[in-house]
């Protein structure tokens, strides 16, 4: 249910706006090779497409390279590929907490949540401050029925703050809920509102939240 709450890092390599066809010189090992990425689309709407397929890679990428690659085939919902292609990074880079992060997100997707709650904590590891990592973290916890840790790992999403913080008050209200403490998760969940009440994906997992534990609070 709340796979969506997962974020794509915005760090470097890892945007998931990409074109219908998109060639790249790459260097690696010494000398430039070319890759070309080509992707069909089909419009959802007027103003939305959506890739459809990846249709050729180059071999030989290096960390940077591999996360980036990750990062299209999870934008694609090829979600086996891209957490082949954030295991190779790990490997290429076991210091690389963009790859951890990536890998999370596809374990996660795949409802392997002990997995990705091990990859979550290795990026913690590396960067003890990224506050998405720490909510993430927190949402794998709560489906592993950890909830002690997820109420920690949710207090310090909070605590770090940032653009998704409306997100961090929602998982932790979910928490909350965890441990039947109804009137706290309410003040959650408004606090999650009043940050993101322009934002449609957050309004959508919160609604049945707010109905179904605080409406006539």
């Amino acid at each position: 249910m709340l796979t969506r709450r997962l974020y794509p890092p915005s760090g470097p390599g890892l945007d998931f706006r990409f074109p219908l066809a998109e060639t790249k010189l790459m260097k690696i090992s010494g000398i430039w090779r070319l890759v070309a990425f080509l992707f069909f689309s089909a419009a959802l709407s007027s103003s939305c497409n959506k890739t459809i397929s990846l249709v050729k890679i180059d071999d030989g990428l290096n960390a940077e390279e591999h996360i980036r690659l990750g990062s299209i085939y999870l934008a694609n919902g090829e979600t086996f590929q891209a957490r082949q292609q954030f295991q190779r990074a790990t490997i290429e880079d076991r210091k690389n907490a963009d790859g951890w992060f990536g890998l999370g997100l596809a374990e996660h997707s795949l409802g392997h949540f002990r997995s990705a709650a091990l990859a979550f904590e290795k990026v913690l590891n590396l960067k003890p401050d990224y506050a998405e990592a720490h909510n993430n973290l927190a949402d794998s916890y709560l489906r592993l029925g950890k909830i002690e840790d997820a109420v920690r790992e949710a207090r310090a999403a909070i605590r770090l703050g940032g653009e998704q913080a409306a997100f961090y008050h929602l998982t932790y209200a979910e928490a909350l809920i965890a441990v039947h403490d109804l009137k706290s998760a309410c003040a959650e969940m408004e606090a999650a509102r009043n940050l993101g009440r322009d934002n449609p994906l957050l309004l959508g997992q919160l609604e049945p939240l707010e109905i179904k534990h605080c409406h006539g609070r």
